[in-house]
């Protein structure tokens, strides 16, 4: 137990391990005290960790990864918050299937923008929920203007991308290492879709919440003191959305999802020239084209 490790942030330069840079905002749109929490995608289980020690009556975090599992189990009894939260090894694509109650909050930080099918995955978000979803993600720009180098070279024009037969617009983003070797988006996945933020908005109320807040160049004054610390600005690409499920004890069956268009996406490149502009067509060619066709 004394090699475990536990996660710490730069709180206006303050060290803590017993808060997150999210855990004021968290605080302030739901509440943390008695609640149930759900953190999907909870890496090493800090989200999940944190509300446990700030009053809520249950955290569960879910990771496709036994590694980061393990670790945060280790970082909960160290923190002796064991006895509320606990971590388990779930594919949050079908997080709806496992049997799981519903949760009053859910955490959804880190996580959209590695899947494919996005809008899928809120519906079944949906199920689990019973209150209230607070979501982090990147997003779709409608321009690249400011954004940085390392996203541009990877993300696709501006395209249109139809999920579960709904268009929904944003970029396609392959996942691609510095050699031009094949990345990972998430557990098995190396090419996933980003959505502007007027697609997740619409993608939510779709899936059946009300989208109360969306955070992006202009946090509300409430929202300010914390707001910049996350990050949520041009550069960055990233945003965070307060929404509220409608029918709370509703349960309504999501089939397996659908995609079309996002194989297909066109890309320019606009950073690359020559012969490493050339590679990442050969490799978005080669990749993806026959998936579009399959599909």
């Amino acid at each position: 137990m004394a090699n475990s490790k536990l996660r710490t942030f730069d709180i206006h330069g303050e060290q803590r391990h017993d808060r997150t840079y999210r855990t004021a905002i968290i605080e302030h749109l739901t509440g943390i005290e008695g609640k149930t929490f759900i953190d999907l995608g909870c890496a090493d289980g800090f989200e999940a960790y944190t509300v446990a020690l700030h009053g809520a009556s249950e955290a569960l975090g879910v990771e496709g990864r036994d590694a980061l599992i393990e670790q945060a189990r280790q970082a909960a009894a160290q923190l002796n918050v064991s006895h509320i939260t606990r971590f388990e090894n779930h594919d949050v694509r079908r997080i709806d299937e496992v049997g799981l109650k519903k949760f009053d909050v859910v955490l959804h930080f880190g996580l959209l923008y590695h899947l494919e099918n996005p809008f899928n995955h809120l519906k079944r978000v949906r199920n689990i929920c019973k209150g209230d979803l607070l979501m982090e993600t990147q997003i779709a720009p409608l321009t690249l203007e400011g954004a940085e180098r390392s996203q541009i070279d990877h993300l696709s024009d501006l395209t249109t991308v139809t999920l579960d037969g709904v268009p929904f617009q944003g970029r396609a983003l392959e996942y691609v290492t510095k050699g031009y070797a094949l990345g990972i988006g998430s557990l098995d996945r190396r090419l996933v879709f980003w959505m502007t933020i007027e697609s997740i908005q619409k993608a939510l109320e779709l899936a059946g919440f009300e989208v109360l807040l969306t955070v992006f160049n202009n946090p509300p004054e409430a929202l300010e003191p914390w707001s910049s610390l996350l990050g949520h600005n041009q550069k960055r690409l990233k945003a965070f959305f307060h929404a509220r499920v409608r029918e709370p004890e509703a349960h309504i069956p999501v089939q397996p999802g659908t995609i079309k268009g996002l194989y297909s996406a066109p890309y320019s490149y606009p950073t690359l020239t020559g012969l490493r502009r050339a590679r990442r067509w050969m490799l978005h060619r080669l990749m993806w084209s026959w998936r579009e066709w399959l599909n």
